[in-house]
């Protein structure tokens, strides 16, 4: 885990599944990259949403060196000589700049990057909660310097699609947890009281000193069930449990057989996945089995119809009305008044008959009069354009086509 290297500097392995882990984040960000690029929509997005995260980003770094006190030879030397010595022991050249931050009580640290200037951040609860013990503070600031020196900030915004998979980018973030839990330990001049640098972040600073890491680390039983299993894989830092046994194996029972906890977390996994898909298809065949009746049918249904199919009969109602304006025209000497008496006077011609209805839509023709000239009118194939209309005018010639009108009461 932990070897010598030219210049007095550690080198420190990787966690074994960090670099395979790396290279699938890699594949999936360019993939997904490559299809946000495809869509212009996508890439607008995509700058939105880049924007907000680096003026965000920009407002952090602002407040903080602002805010926290920079570590320094006039400003807390002691603390930025460890920072120092820290560095130089991990091979990490140039020293990152280092802030001392109050956090209104959380224990944590972090590394971060701005502009290509490293940075990190120390919580002072965390450190005071650290107390006399120099080498659990050692471990937190060795393990921050490690994100740096492992180049995990690097090209971080590349990398963002693929991080922001559900699993896979959580298990690369538990991965390089794992390793610069590695550095912190290497970097620590007292293995086992850096140890304790966990178990303040387990149980806080009265409690740290007094924590039975064996019994902590048996805690991970309690993940072995399906649900915690599928819990855990969506965890950014790998338990505390679970960080110490892998720092000191002699903690633990042996190797946990955590194989039927995957398969249940597994099977979970699928079942939560199938839910929407199945209810998506489910909800197709909804629609496409009843969405006829499901439809709402507060105005009817305007179909079009093959014209050829639809026009002789459209033609056939045209007649037929036009005959009974005529009819009423000889008896009255005009034509009927509306649309109403046209239909009316049609049904006294024709009191068997079922009355005339435009076959493209299922309505009613439609009738202008204008003095003693009238018009009367079929939709047509699309009822929503006029352009396709089929006009029965009394301006043209239509005696020939005229049927024969029915019996006068």
């Amino acid at each position: 885990m932990v070897a010598a290297s030219p210049g007095n500097a550690i080198r420190v392995e990787r966690w074994p599944s960090e670099r395979p882990l790396a290279a699938i984040v890699w594949l999936t960000a360019l993939a997904l990259w490559f299809f946000i690029a495809l869509s212009v929509i996508g890439i607008l997005y995509a700058v939105f949403l880049g924007l907000f995260f680096f003026l965000a980003h920009l407002a952090f770094i602002a407040h903080l060196r602002g805010n926290a006190v920079r570590l320094s030879a006039e400003q807390l030397p002691e603390l930025h000589e460890r920072v120092r010595q820290l560095s130089a022991r991990i091979g990490l050249d140039p020293v990152p700049d280092a802030y001392l931050l109050q956090s209104g009580g959380a224990l944590n640290a972090l590394a971060t990057r701005f502009l290509g200037t490293n940075l990190i951040v120390l919580y002072s609860d965390l450190l005071e909660a650290c107390g006399e013990n120099e080498a659990a503070r050692d471990f937190i600031v060795a393990h921050e310097l490690g994100h740096l020196h492992a180049g995990h900030l690097r090209w971080s915004w590349l990398l963002i699609p693929g991080l922001a998979m559900p699993f896979l980018g959580h298990a690369y973030s538990r991965a390089r947890e794992y390793t610069c839990d590695r550095y912190g330990i290497a970097a620590s001049v007292d293995r086992e009281r850096a140890l304790d640098g966990l178990s303040v972040l387990a149980a806080g600073a009265g409690h740290a000193p007094r924590v039975n890491r064996r019994a902590l680390v048996a805690q991970r039983a309690d993940l072995e069930s399906g649900f915690m299993k599928l819990g855990s894989w969506l965890f950014t830092h790998p338990s505390i449990a679970h960080r110490l046994a892998a720092l000191e194996p002699s903690l633990g029972d042996g190797h946990l057989a955590p194989v039927g906890g995957r398969i249940r977390a597994l099977a979970l996994a699928a079942l939560l996945a199938a839910i929407p898909v199945g209810g998506f298809a489910a909800s197709l065949w909804v629609l496409g089995k009843f969405g006829s009746a499901l439809a709402p049918s507060a105005a009817p249904v305007r179909l079009a119809p093959p014209e050829d199919r639809l026009r002789p009969a459209a033609e056939a109602g045209l007649s037929a009305l036009a005959a009974a304006v005529e009819d009423h025209q000889a008896r009255f000497s005009t034509p009927p008044a509306d649309l109403d008496a046209l239909y009316a006077h049609w049904a006294t011609l024709n009191p068997d008959e079922p009355e005339p209805r435009d076959p493209y839509d299922g309505l009613r023709f439609g009738y202008v009069v204008t003095g003693a000239s009238y018009s009367i009118m079929s939709a047509g194939p699309s009822p929503e354009s006029s352009d396709d209309d089929i006009t029965w005018d009394s301006d043209v010639s239509h005696s020939e086509t005229l049927p024969e009108s029915g019996n006068a009461p």
